[in-house]
């Protein structure tokens, strides 16, 4: 071989190495998502309107979960006072009017903000507020997967009967 195409096969195969390396290097993660700003959820205790959890109230209180792609609020962090788990019910209204009461099952109620900027409320394990799903196998049928209200315009806290 000559020189000259050693020279040429050495810098061909630098040039292959360095467009490889940058090819090959993974890209930046997506931020969490970021709170809409026309967010705003009535929030109702004992049927009285109190001050509504909006994108300002969530701007100003960090998230008490955060992942690569998500964010929770704790309902009980949002609602402060009003909300004492085990002694109040909550309901959740969605935009088309279905109502779902959630129940205390062990797992913790939670305004969700996934990677696509949807508020959802959720009801998450806080042992693992954001479970992987992948390499688990069956995850059709995923047992921790939570489940998720969207469209929620209205929350609903009231006393719980006396017994």
């Amino acid at each position: 071989m000559k020189r000259a195409d050693r020279h040429y096969a050495a810098r061909l195969i630098v040039a292959l190495t360095v467009v490889s390396v940058v090819g090959c290097t993974t890209p930046e993660r997506d931020p969490p998502a970021r709170i809409p700003p026309d967010l705003s959820i009535t929030v109702e205790v004992d049927g009285v309107e109190v001050a509504a959890i909006d994108a300002a109230r969530l701007t100003a209180q960090p998230p008490d979960y955060v992942d690569e792609h998500r964010q929770a609020w704790r309902l009980g962090t949002l609602l402060g006072s009003s909300y004492v788990r085990g002694e109040t019910h909550l309901e959740a209204e969605q935009r088309d009017g279905t109502r779902t009461i959630l129940a205390a099952q062990g797992r913790e109620p939670v305004l969700l903000l996934n990677r696509n900027g949807d508020a959802l409320i959720a009801e998450l394990d806080v042992s693992e507020p954001f479970p992987g799903f992948h390499g688990r196998g069956g995850n059709r049928g995923r047992a921790g997967d939570p489940d998720r209200i969207r469209d929620v315009t209205r929350l609903r806290v009231s006393s719980a009967p006396s017994r």
